[in-house]
């Protein structure tokens, strides 16, 4: 079984309906929007492995307007 990879094949990213642990809402979400991840700084790869925050994909998803 294939997983999906998040950028550059790094690791498994979050589908629509997915989120990863750095995530702070599902994506496409209401008021929100991606930033870099803090925890690998947009790599997606830490100790060359697939950043744990953000799946691999360099980015998290952001509560970014008061609901």
């Amino acid at each position: 079984m294939e997983e999906s990879s998040g950028r550059d094949g790094a690791g498994p990213a979050a589908g629509p309906d997915q989120r990863n642990p750095g995530d702070e809402s599902a994506p496409g979400g209401k008021q929100t929007g991606t930033v870099t991840c803090p925890d690998c700084h947009g790599s997606g790869r830490q100790r060359e492995r697939p950043c744990p925050n953000c799946g691999g994909t360099g980015q998290v998803v952001r509560i970014v307007g008061d609901a």
